[in-house]
């Protein structure tokens, strides 16, 4: 079983500081499913990347972190564009604030340059991939559907984070269609509870979420510390999140995906795995490392138990 992740990859920036006086700066491995990829990589799972990153020493920066987890990058198209990167700040090890950081007169060129035609996963295998990677009217987006609908029909599982980013891509007619359409063809939909609402046009979350309910389809309704909603083809359920000192929420929604799947596939049932999920996301933003998840030894015990 691989795992083809679809996205962006993209480089997190960090200013750090003490007592708001700055210290030191970091750059480290970011983007929506770039995290997703990282994460799954060190849960076990075979990564193949889907994406761009740009032809400068940034995206030479990405492509060797990405090879330190073994994550197949033979897939990532690597391009003139630039990319949007994410500058965050932190005192104390508190997140204050984050924005993007856009270089002047270079632009994100979504999956616009990405030959989805030469890439077949097949019957076993999942596609993750992210409403955080289709910006507004861009290019690529109607390669991206068709790549999802034609996986479907090769037999592979379909996960599908909303992650709507309307602050920052929009939400035109285009745009909320392909999301809505790629969430109707998923297996498996992860969303915040406000991106349901607003996807849907339901000012109700469980409603918003039953939307897409059926059979054969698993939906998980989140946000932040709130309790999880889940459905499961006939059966629905609240999983309570554990309280846990957040020192950097960034990156928890993809750590959450990563690890869901990774329980699922290993054949724990829904509610185990949103618990495993919420554990693994709570270990994760608790952690002063980033994108630190429990030991296989940890992982294994919370699931057995």
């Amino acid at each position: 079983m691989s795992i083809y992740c679809v996205g962006d990859i993209r480089a997190d920036l960090f200013i750090h500081m003490n007592d708001y006086v700055v210290r030191s700066s970091s750059v480290s491995l970011g983007g929506t499913v770039a995290n997703f990829s990282m994460i799954s990589a060190k849960l076990g799972q075979d990564v193949k990347l889907i994406g761009t990153i740009a032809k400068d020493c940034i995206g030479d920066f990405l492509i060797e972190e990405l090879s330190k987890f073994d994550i197949d990058v033979s897939f990532v198209t690597r391009t003139k564009a630039g990319m949007n990167n994410i500058l965050m700040a932190l005192n104390n090890g508190n997140l204050l604030g984050y924005g993007v950081l856009e270089v002047p007169g270079v632009r994100y060129d979504g999956l616009g340059d990405i030959e989805f035609d030469k890439i077949h996963p097949g019957k076993g295998d999942f596609v993750h991939t992210s409403g955080g990677c289709i910006p507004e009217d861009a290019d690529g987006t109607d390669a991206l559907v068709n790549f999802i609908n034609r996986s479907k029909l090769s037999g592979a599982c379909i996960s599908f984070d909303l992650n709507l980013r309307v602050n920052e891509f929009g939400s035109s007619k285009k745009r909320m269609t392909a999301l809505l359409e790629i969430a109707k063809t998923a297996d498996i939909i992860f969303g915040a509870k406000n991106e349901f609402e607003l996807l849907t046009g339901i000012n109700d979350f469980r409603k918003a979420a039953e939307f897409f309910e059926s059979s054969n389809k698993i939906v998980i309704c989140r946000n932040e510390s709130d309790d999880i909603y889940y459905l499961d083809g006939d059966h629905k359920g609240i999983v309570p999140v554990e309280p846990v000192n957040v020192i950097n929420p960034n990156g928890a929604g993809d750590t959450f995906d990563s690890a869901f799947i990774f329980s699922l596939e290993k054949g724990y049932p829904v509610k185990k795995s949103v618990e495993f999920s919420s554990y693994v996301a709570g270990y994760m933003i608790s952690s002063t490392v980033p994108r630190d998840i429990p030991s296989e030894e940890k992982c294994i015990e919370f699931l057995n138990n």
